[in-house]
């Protein structure tokens, strides 16, 4: 330093920055992940020990103005080591309770081996008396006015022991619009070709709660689409990483079923880790964007 009346100290040992260094210290910080991306991985996080059953939720168009609602549940096997005293018992079914903010009832139900009624008519659904343990999901649908809703959840055993309680508050979209809207993607999985070609092509079947997947399995996933006027918008579909960074491009095809969309998801290049599907719409009346984290193992 030569300039007159400056005087610079350093500490001992202090040597300047190499270019390098400068250019690197200069640059703007690297931008932090989106919320949505932060959002959609933590759903693939894995159930506490203490939960007995999975579930999930999606909404698509339902009749005269309101929502579908599917629930879906699925036990929760047992982790290598766990004893069978660890638990109070197997579950057998889920008693459902859908509340409007004022209390009033919207749905009451159980599922499986029940006959759902709305509370329109009376109130309550008739319930069976299997107590075999379920092994895979159970799924029951019904119409809700879009809004603000409580969703109350009740696992019970073979006995009608209550193994695990959830309140949930949801607030479900209206997909009345005549703008572009997606409705909750929902995702199948299969083990072989003939049972991923049969699944593909059956409109009742029952999608999964799960979010962990093997890179053997095979996946598909099934979207409301909608569009103004009946059109359906055009979807854009990628595998994000976990900085939402876009990896692999794939093909959505119109299902059999109306406003419906299929994408298959192939999980055999994947290393184990976590991802995200990113599903946009766009189409006359706008823009759409939903994401669904999953994690894939060895």
């Amino acid at each position: 330093m030569k300039r007159s009346g400056v005087q610079v100290r350093a500490r001992k040992g202090y040597w300047a920055l190499t270019a390098e260094q400068t250019t690197r210290a200069l640059q703007p910080p690297k931008s932090a992940v989106p919320k949505a991306v932060d959002e959609a991985l933590a759903s693939v996080n894995r159930p506490s020990r203490a939960a007995v059953v999975r579930t999930w939720i999606g909404t698509s168009r339902g009749e005269n103005g309101k929502t579908r609602v599917t629930f879906v549940w699925e036990p929760i096997p047992k982790t290598p080591g766990e004893s069978a005293a660890s638990r109070a018992g197997d579950p057998v079914r889920v008693s459902l309770m859908a509340v409007a903010p004022d209390g009033s009832p919207m749905f009451r139900g159980r599922v499986p081996d029940v006959a759902v009624a709305s509370t329109s008519s009376n109130g309550a659904a008739a319930a069976g008396q299997s107590a075999s343990p379920i092994r895979g999901s159970s799924r029951v649908a019904f119409d809700v006015t879009p809004g603000k809703m409580q969703l109350r959840v009740s696992v019970e055993g073979a006995s009608a022991q209550v193994l695990d309680t959830e309140m949930r508050e949801i607030t479900v979209p209206d997909l009345t619009s005549t703008a572009t809207l997606l409705g909750t993607p929902a995702i199948f999985r299969a083990r072989t070709i003939p049972e991923f070609n049969r699944l593909k092509a059956d409109p009742d079947a029952v999608p999964l709660a799960a979010r962990e997947f093997g890179r053997t399995d095979r996946l598909f996933v099934r979207v409301p689409t909608y569009g103004p006027g009946g059109t359906t918008p055009a979807l854009s579909v990628h595998i994000l990483n976990r900085a939402g960074q876009a990896m692999t491009e794939l093909t959505a095809a119109p299902f059999t079923t109306p406003n419906q969309q299929q994408i298959e998801l192939p999980l055999a290049s994947l290393p184990p880790g976590e991802y995200i599907l990113e599903i946009k719409a766009a189409g006359e009346g706008g823009d759409a964007k939903e994401l669904v984290g999953f994690r894939v193992t060895g």
